[in-house]
């Protein structure tokens, strides 16, 4: 169902103005970042890993080549997903092992690589922008 998604945003435009204004915001900020604010949103949204990466992918597909938006979106929504609550990435393992929600804060890596790959990306940005 999920992938059904992704024909439906393509053949009905719904999301042509929202791509046209992050594209602009990503001139003003960076790709790395909105892709990242993309991919907290869609994973709230969506509640699960396959349709926010569908989502994200969709708004964001203009702003980097495929090879590079694969690693980007391999480095924030599918470990941004786990961190959301109410996502299935998240739910399903706490239930699983019987866990509370608190246990979320001490997913480090999930926290780690995501940020500081936004800080990386917002500095090689500004580097370029200045060559």
């Amino acid at each position: 169902i999920s992938s059904s998604y992704s024909g439906i945003f393509k053949e009905t435009k719904m999301l042509v103005s929202l791509k046209k204004h992050l594209k602009d915001f990503s001139k003003k900020t960076s790709s790395y970042f909105v892709i990242f604010l993309s991919s907290i949103i869609s994973g709230a949204i969506a509640c699960n890993q396959s349709l926010g990466t569908i989502l994200t992918y969709e708004l964001c597909e203009e702003l980097e080549d495929k090879q590079n938006m694969a690693i980007i979106l391999e480095n924030t929504i599918v470990l941004l997903a786990g961190l959301i609550p109410w996502n299935i990435a998240m739910a399903v393992p706490l239930k699983t092992v019987d866990i509370g929600l608190m246990s979320g804060l001490f997913a480090f890596y999930l926290y780690f690589l995501p940020l500081w790959n936004l800080f990386l990306g917002i500095i090689k940005e500004k580097l370029s922008d200045k060559n």
